[in-house]
């Protein structure tokens, strides 16, 4: 099924009228434009795919196999990880740039205090990191 037909499907599944779906793009989306994407007569751009999930209420996975027709196959196994990890790696893309950048800081000096060839050549270098952040000198 091609990606026009795919999306005029749910948006009369939705109940949702061309007008309807236009004013819910904010403008974005203009009714000819609309008509000539469920038409196929027009691609689908980005812009266009990610209102579509929004309004439609459908992930971005889901819209982009429906525009190549077929289940997607990963090319490697998923990654494995429990549901503590996956909980941890979930928290860390919610954080903001900043608080990401802060815990990568966190975990760098970590990974240095567990170097065990030079373990405490590297908690002084660590320490050394830690005072010049905060505006010390170390003697």
């Amino acid at each position: 099924m091609a990606i026009g037909v795919a999306l005029r499907k749910l948006r009369e599944n939705q109940g949702l009228s061309i007008r309807e779906v236009v004013a819910a793009s904010g403008g974005v989306l203009d009714k000819t434009t609309l008509s000539r994407i469920e038409r196929d007569e027009r691609g689908l751009s980005l812009k266009a795919a990610y209102l579509f999930s929004q309004i439609y209420n459908i992930g971005m996975e889901e819209l982009c196999e429906m525009a190549v027709n077929r289940k997607a196959k990963p090319s490697r196994p998923p990654f494995d990880a429990s549901a503590t990890e996956r909980k941890l790696v979930e928290t860390y893309r919610e954080l903001n740039r900043k608080r990401q950048r802060t815990l990568d800081e966190v975990a760098k000096g970590l990974r240095m205090l567990g170097d065990a060839k030079s373990g405490d050549e590297s908690r002084r270098r660590l320490l050394e990191e830690i005072d010049r952040a905060r505006g010390r000198e170390t003697p």
